[in-house]
């Protein structure tokens, strides 16, 4: 994931690995918080919308980052609840 982030932002240098990482991190734990679950960033959707959320923090806007992916993140909340009722017992 920090080679993607890195050629999104540009970055070169491995000196920004880790706040690109703690970027990251922080990025799933809001992104699980807002479907109270565990996502799976290997699917296509997940990881864009985490790469779009560690841009946005980079950039110091995450403020910006829920109002303008509201979309995508309503059909994501829809999509995670889908799969758990699927699964459920």
């Amino acid at each position: 994931m920090i080679n993607k982030v890195k050629l999104q932002l540009r970055i070169e240098d491995d000196e920004s690995d880790e706040p690109l990482n703690q970027l990251i991190n922080h990025g799933k734990a809001y992104l699980n918080s807002l479907v109270a679950g565990d996502l799976d960033y290997s699917k296509v959707e997940n990881e864009t919308l985490l790469l779009n959320y560690v841009r946005y923090a980079y950039n110091d806007v995450e403020e910006l980052f829920l109002e303008n992916f509201q979309d995508d993140i309503g059909r994501l909340q829809i999509q995670y609840a889908i799969e758990v009722m699927n699964h459920a017992p």
